[in-house]
């Protein structure tokens, strides 16, 4: 009896270790990932992502950087299918609607020198796509292809290095370059460019990636900027003395605006009276402040 007992307990914790080899087995393999599974779940949503941010890039020429000759531009591009556009500068003001296919056209008028331009799509629901900064400069008598400009972040022997809106860019400055300070400090001796300074360059990009400058003009006060802003919504109340009310479609946020004599406004491309800005009608307004009042350049009320 005693041989007996001897010889089952051996096999009976032999099963048992098998039993618990196999459980741990089956338990490792089902927390392993499924290759197919997982490859087909992951790819797809990309393939869907990429097409989407395809759909809604904003394409706009001139591009940014370029140098023209003349002051009347005509910009075009391509958005979204009926997306408006808004152009918008302290000097420069537009709005339209791009077509079936996203093609848009608006001419401007820009200033001599340096403008700052905002470029945004907005659908047909108010909501805001895609926006670009544009940096274009005018002057017809340069030979320069490129104008590049921001603030001076630092400076190394003959390579500036400024901050502008698509990010550093290094210049370098040539025994040849012209250097134009502010009015004020022409023939002050030791002066020089500084770090902080707002920089012009004018020149040409070579080896792809430096900028040799033929022309650097450098500002200290009055620094340029795009004052301008816009938003889009809801006229709330129809114009009593030069001022209504308007719901921004972004955040349900109040503005309160005071019309102009300088005040464009449009209805379907043609300039309209304030009689047409009534209560309940959807709009785009490019507006300043000042002294906490918004002003309106351009109101653009949709069909």
């Amino acid at each position: 009896m005693t041989s007996v007992k001897s010889a089952f307990k051996p096999a009976l914790l032999g099963l048992i270790a098998i039993v618990l080899v196999g459980s741990l087995t089956y338990w490792l393999w089902q927390r392993q990932p499924n290759p197919d599974k997982s490859q087909s779940q992951t790819e797809a949503p990309k393939e869907t992502i990429q097409e989407k941010i395809d759909e809604s890039q904003l394409e706009i020429t001139p591009s940014s950087g370029s140098v023209l000759s003349e002051n009347t531009v005509t910009f075009q591009g391509k958005t979204q299918p009926n997306n408006y556009i808004v152009l918008s500068s302290n000097n420069t003001l537009g709005i339209t609607q791009a077509n079936e296919n996203g093609g848009f056209e608006i001419e401007a008028e820009l200033v001599n020198g340096l403008s700052l331009i905002n470029v945004i799509s907005v659908d047909e629901n108010l909501v805001e796509q895609q926006s670009l900064s544009l940096s274009l400069f005018v002057d017809p008598d340069t030979n320069a292809s490129t104008a590049i400009s921001g603030s001076v972040k630092g400076i190394l022997d003959n390579i500036i290095t400024i901050t502008t809106t698509k990010g550093e860019q290094t210049i370098r400055q040539k025994s040849s370059t012209e250097l134009i300070l502010p009015e004020s400090e022409k023939g002050d001796e030791g002066n020089d460019i500084r770090v902080g300074d707002y920089l012009i360059a004018l020149g040409a990009i070579e080896n792809e990636k430096d900028f040799n400058a033929t022309s650097i003009e450098i500002i200290r006060e009055d620094k340029p900027q795009n004052s301008e802003k816009y938003v889009a919504g809801t006229i709330l109340s129809n114009v009593k003395e030069d001022i209504f009310s308007f719901r921004n479609q972004k955040d349900s946020g109040i503005f309160e605006f005071t019309l102009s004599d300088d005040t464009t406004i449009s209805l379907n491309g043609d300039n309209a009276e304030a009689e047409k800005i009534v209560k309940g009608k959807k709009a785009i307004v490019i507006y300043f402040t000042e002294k906490s009042a918004n002003t309106p350049d351009l109101i653009y009320l949709l069909p």
